[in-house]
């Protein structure tokens, strides 16, 4: 026996609207042993009527067409709660788990329901904790391809600041040796070709060896 005549539940549910916002949908339970009155929490802007009662008129359209005969309040609020767990197993993972937490306590407060009702409970607390997995495995997965993209780009980034480094030192001694030798041996009364020559000569044989230094460093 109840010391109670009723047990009162009060759960909340995501709903996404518009331009990304996700709207609180409440619903309310009166479980008694032999009734059980659903009540829908205030309705924010932009949420529809009929969004709040999408899991209570699914569920009463499979009574009347005869494909549910709950034997119990219990039985009937088990239907009810478990359409709602299905359409979180789309969204967040939060307000699952606090349902799991609402139907736990109610389990774990034997006194309020019968023992015919325990099993429904314990349904509802695997299905809410199934949901909160999927949840968090479907977060795991897309922090995952977060990080691999991060990984590919990082190495993308890599990869260039290595090329850009190995232009820049074959051509700074290059420069050096120019700003150095330029002015003295190409003006415009008198070239010196053998002193160009060998001064080309020594450019080109310091970037061979860079090329050499930078490939013994796997630069490239």
């Amino acid at each position: 026996m109840w010391p109670s005549d009723h047990v009162f539940a009060v759960l909340n549910a995501p709903e996404p609207g518009a331009a990304g916002h996700i709207h609180l949908l409440e619903l309310d339970q009166f479980i008694g042993r032999h009734y059980l009155v659903t009540v829908h929490g205030p309705l924010g802007a932009g949420v529809a009527k009929e969004s709040a009662l999408r899991d209570t008129r699914g569920v009463l359209q499979r009574l009347q067409a005869g494909r549910l005969r709950p034997s119990s309040p219990f039985e009937l609020s088990y239907a009810v709660v478990s359409a709602l767990a299905r359409g979180m197993a789309e969204l967040v993972r939060t307000m699952a788990g606090q349902s799991r937490e609402i139907y736990g306590r109610m389990s774990a407060v034997a006194r309020f329901a019968p023992a015919e009702a325990r099993p429904f409970m314990d349904d509802l607390m695997d299905q809410f904790a199934r949901v909160r997995s999927l949840c968090e495995d479907e977060q795991d997965f897309l922090q995952g391809v977060v990080e691999f993209y991060q990984t590919k780009l990082t190495t993308r980034i890599n990869v260039a600041m290595e090329r850009l480094a190995l232009i820049a030192a074959l051509l700074l001694p290059v420069s050096a040796v120019s700003g150095i030798y330029g002015m003295t041996l190409i003006v415009n009364q008198e070239t010196q070709p053998r002193a160009l020559a060998m001064v080309l000569a020594l450019m080109l044989g310091v970037i061979l060896a860079m090329l050499v230094w930078a490939k013994r460093h796997h630069w490239w």
